[in-house]
């Protein structure tokens, strides 16, 4: 099984081709927002875990339309990134004073402010659930679902997931 984790940061998931538009030593370096260097129905998933959001909102539905050209038929997408709704709410629910709460509500915004002169880490959109169905179905997946997410802060994320037809 050939897997793909975009925007990989730092750490190597092992089994998963690193791609990142920083060198971190494992990874493939290339950027996220032209054509990705993988030939035509190359991967069985690709994941992109907390790096939508540091991607330019007009570059994103091109992203979409290059995961899915490297997906085998059938190929799984999974997104998981900051949810406007679920960061609305924890404005409200949470005294935003407490740098503590933060990572759940302005760092979802902006990005994180230790980050600060790394503009990599800089976030261009927080997206709600029904704007990452919408560009996952316009892109020509054939099956979008919302799935729960686990990479990071269930209390902020969401995660989707994207199908390719198999035909």
């Amino acid at each position: 099984m050939i897997n793909i984790n975009l925007g990989c940061g730092p750490t190597p998931h092992p089994d998963w081709i690193g791609v990142d538009v920083q060198d971190y030593g494992h990874n493939i370096v290339a950027p996220l927002e032209g054509r990705l260097p993988f030939d035509d129905e190359y991967a069985d998933q690709v994941m992109s875990i907390q790096s939508i959001e540091h991607i330019h909102t007009t570059k994103v539905p091109g992203l979409m339309r290059e995961v899915l050209r490297i997906l085998k038929p059938g190929g799984k997408f999974l997104v998981e990134c900051p949810s406007l709704e679920k960061v609305l709410e924890n404005f409200g629910k949470y005294d935003i004073r407490d740098q503590a709460k933060w990572p759940l509500t302005y760092w979802a915004l902006y990005g994180p402010p230790m980050s600060k002169d790394d503009p990599h880490q800089m976030h261009y959109w927080c997206y709600t659930g029904a704007q990452i169905e919408s560009l996952m179905y316009n892109a020509g997946f054939a099956h979008v679902e919302e799935l729960e997410p686990h990479f990071h802060e269930p209390l902020r994320d969401m995660a989707w997931m994207g199908v390719k037809s198999p035909f």
